[in-house]
C-alpha cells in the first residue's frame, strides 16, 4: 500500500500512516484529496474544516473507475486496512458477476435477434391474403362485376392448388 509518497508492505504501519494522514487532512476549503493507493484504487477523501475536533467516522472513497464509499473510525490501523480490503474484494467479487450477468444477458440478445429474423410460421399464409385483401377490396368498393371479381381470385387459387399438389408430392 502506498500511503502519501511512501510505500509499506506491513497492514498495520500503513493503516498507521493512513491514520495519521486522515488527522491532518484539514483545510479552510473542502478538498477532495488522494490519500493512498491500495490494489489498483485510489483512496480519497474530502478535506476536513480547521479548527473543529475530528468526528468519530470518516467517509473515505474507493476510486477507479467508480467510486465506492467506505466508513472508518481511527481505533485500530489494521482493522482500517481490512475494511479497505474487504470492500475492495466486494468490488472484484461484483465486477465479476456483472461481467457473467453481462455474458448472459449478450448471449439472451444473440437468441432474442436470430428468433426476431425468422419468419412467424404463418407469415406467407398472412402475405397472400393480404394481397388477397388488396386486390379485392378496390373492385368490391367500386361494385365490379363478380365474373371480374372471380378471374382476380383465382390467381391467388391457382397459387394455393400448385402448393398443395408440391406438398402432397414431397409427402410421397
Amino acid at each position: 500500500m502506498t500511503v502519501g509518497k511512501q510505500v509499506f508492505e506491513q497492514r498495520a504501519e500503513a493503516g498507521e500512516a493512513l491514520h495519521r494522514l486522515i488527522r491532518h487532512n484539514q483545510a479552510d476549503s473542502k478538498e477532495f484529496r488522494t490519500l493512498a493507493s491500495y490494489r489498483g484504487f485510489d483512496i480519497k477523501m474530502l478535506s476536513l474544516p480547521t479548527n473543529q475536533p475530528l468526528p468519530e467516522t470518516f467517509s473515505v472513497k474507493i476510486v477507479g473507475e467508480n467510486q465506492y464509499s467506505v466508513s472508518l473510525d481511527l481505533y485500530s490501523p489494521l482493522g482500517t486496512i481490512q475494511r479497505l480490503q474487504h470492500t475492495i474484494d466486494h468490488i472484484k467479487e461484483d465486477q465479476v458477476k456483472t461481467q457473467n450477468l453481462l455474458d448472459e444477458l449478450q448471449d439472451k440478445w444473440t437468441t432474442a435477434k436470430v428468433e426476431i429474423e425468422k419468419n412467424f410460421p404463418k407469415e406467407e399464409d398472412y402475405q397472400t391474403k393480404k394481397a388477397e385483401y388488396d386486390v379485392l377490396a378496390p373492385l368490391i368498393e367500386t361494385e365490379t362485376d363478380l365474373d371480374i371479381i372471380d378471374q382476380a381470385l383465382r390467381q391467388f387459387h391457382e397459387k394455393g392448388k400448385e402448393k398443395q399438389e408440391q406438398l402432397s408430392f414431397e409427402l410421397d
